[in-house]
């Protein structure tokens, strides 16, 4: 019996949780070598014995996604900005990276 490989999806780079809400923070590269982020919120809950996610919210979940979502943006962009700090003192120029 042959094997078969099953493609297995790269992880989010970095996941934000705020209660049963979480912000999955995904870098993705364009086709001329470019970064940017994408961003998935998913809302945890348990049915009976068994963990489900959904996406959509109740009004008590919105501060949680606000939060969450608040902290997804400051995650990428202080850690942009940081890395065009290091980059500009040390001189290095990347062309297509973000």
């Amino acid at each position: 019996m042959a094997d078969i490989e099953i493609p297995t999806r790269n992880p989010p780079e970095h996941k934000i949780r705020a209660g049963n809400v979480e912000v999955a923070i995904w870098r993705n590269t364009d086709p001329e070598g470019k970064s940017y982020y994408t961003f998935t919120l998913n809302k945890s809950f348990k049915k009976g014995e068994e963990w489900r996610n959904t996406q959509t919210l109740s009004k008590n979940d919105l501060p949680k996604a606000i939060l969450a979502l608040q902290k997804a943006f400051e995650y990428t962009t202080i850690r942009k900005n940081a890395k065009e700090i290091i980059e500009e003192e040390m001189g290095i120029e990347e062309e297509g990276v973000d």
